[in-house]
Order: structure tokens, then sequence, then C-alpha cells
């Protein structure tokens, strides 16, 4: 699973577009066995690639409510709450903000958005 992270997260060609390595993303989630936390990874990845590509309903559609994975949990809200944000839910990313607090990951990235929404 690392070898296909790596190879989905690779600089992207001059000929390639976001659109086609979300797709390419999008199949390998399709076809993968893995299951639980070992996949977890790859369905991150292909929802932040949504994100990118301005999919956010489909990303949030994929982010887990909460990661199984300890070092994914605060770039999984920081991700889910900007989503809801940028969509206009702004109570829920502001309590999902909230519940986070303690999680270690991209800690600085959501104080600030914790600040910017009122949440603590």
């Amino acid at each position: 699973m690392q070898a296909l992270l790596r190879l989905l997260q690779r600089p992207m060609a001059k000929p390639e577009s976001a659109s086609q390595r979300l797709k390419e993303a999008e199949g390998w989630l399709a076809r993968s066995p893995e299951k639980g936390e070992v996949r977890e990874s790859l369905i991150i990845l292909v929802a932040d690639l949504r994100t990118q590509a301005g999919d956010l309903q489909g990303a949030l559609a994929l982010y887990p409510v909460r990661a199984a994975s300890a070092e994914q949990r605060g770039w999984v809200a920081l991700m889910r709450a900007q989503a809801l944000l940028r969509l206009g839910q702004r109570d829920q990313a502001r309590a999902l903000i909230r519940a986070s607090r303690d999680e270690q990951g991209f800690k600085g990235q959501r104080e600030a958005l914790a600040k910017s929404l009122g949440a603590y």
C-alpha cells in the first residue's frame, strides 16, 4: 500500500491534470482488496484529491468521521472542517474543530481555523 501511495503522490507530469490523477486514484481504490486501517490512507488520499478538484461533497463522503490511524486524525478533522466551511456548514465545521482539539496532527492549522470560527 505504501508503494501505491507514493506512486499516487508523485509530482504531476506536464500533460497530466489533477482530474486524471483523481481518476487514477479512484481506480486503485475501487480495485483495492485491502480493508480497514490499511486501506484508510488510500481513502484519505482520494478524498484529498476530490477536495483539490472541488468535489467537497464527494470528499466528505470519503473522509472517515474519525480516522482509525491516530496520525491521520488531525489532518482528517482539518480537511473535513474546511470542506464543511466551504459548503456553508459553519456550525458543523465549528463543532468538528472543537471536538478534534486534542488530536495531535496539524494542530496549528486547526487552531487557526478554530479561532476564525470562534470554536474556542
